[in-house]
């Protein structure tokens, strides 16, 4: 499960992009930094997840950079349609967004998780339009064990009434359950790793922790061994959330592989 939900700083601006008219749909998009800086750093999450997971990223390199983070169709504050929630559909939705932020060309992606895959097709799709990647705890495989998947066999009202006793306030943020076994059967567990990864031409890092409670050792390592002269940074910590349990590792990682200054 994501970690628990955090509110965004008063100095981030928050709002709401409409990325499709049929049917409406509107992405939450948080940002922060000067609009006209020379780098622009976008963050997507993962599966489950929601945009302010990476705050602490966001604070490090706001006065240096543009910084943005989005919602993807389904979770955090952005809406949740009932819609096929596949790859083509989350790139297309990101597509818009960047197109209508009007975000300066090249740009840097990071991605965490699944989010990670959907940074490293978009950069496959669109040549040019990316010069920097990073990828947190990627993995090769995003078909999860069948011990992972017994939640979503389960009936959407019991799911979403576990995570409502759990804990009101990740409810707010996290994917109800038809969001995630949508997404999940549609683009998790279709996703073809070598059609993606050993198609990146551009500058790319990976950041793995040793351990990871979703992904296997063996998929993570794979990862910077399939994308070409990729750098590989592993961070002893056992998580999912690197990003939020070692911030200052991540941060510093990102700071030297983007040239810019640390926090």
């Amino acid at each position: 499960m994501p970690m628990q939900a955090e509110m965004t700083p008063m100095e981030m601006q928050s709002h709401m992009l409409v990325v499709s008219e049929t049917p409406r749909v509107q992405l939450h998009v948080i940002e922060s930094g000067p609009r006209n800086a020379t780098m622009t750093i976008v963050f997507v999450h993962g599966y489950g997840g929601w945009a302010t997971q990476w705050l602490a990223q966001m604070e490090c390199f706001d006065t240096q950079t543009r910084v943005i983070s989005i919602d993807l169709r389904g979770h955090g504050k952005s809406d949740r349609p009932r819609s096929t929630y596949s790859s083509d559909e989350l790139l297309g939705d990101l597509e818009k967004a960047f197109q209508l932020l009007n975000i300066k060309k090249p740009f840097v992606l990071v991605g965490h998780s699944f989010g990670a895959a959907l940074v490293a097709e978009y950069a496959v799709r669109h040549p040019g339009d990316v010069e920097r990647l990073v990828l947190l705890n990627a993995s090769t495989s995003y078909s999860v064990n069948a011990l992972l998947r017994l939640p979503l066999l389960l009936p959407d009202w019991l799911i979403d009434g576990v995570l409502n006793i759990i804990n009101k306030q990740t409810l707010v943020y996290a994917a109800p359950s038809f969001v995630l076994k949508a997404l999940y059967w549609d683009a998790l567990s279709q996703w073809n790793a070598s059609e993606y990864f050993s198609k990146i031409t551009i500058p790319a890092l990976v950041i793995s922790p040793t351990g990871d409670p979703v992904f296997s050792q063996q998929e993570m390592d794979e990862v910077a061994q399939m994308i070409p002269g990729s750098k590989l940074i592993k961070i002893k910590v056992s998580t999912h959330m690197t990003m939020m349990r070692r911030p200052g590792e991540v941060n510093q990682a990102m700071a030297q592989f983007l040239g810019l200054s640390g926090c």
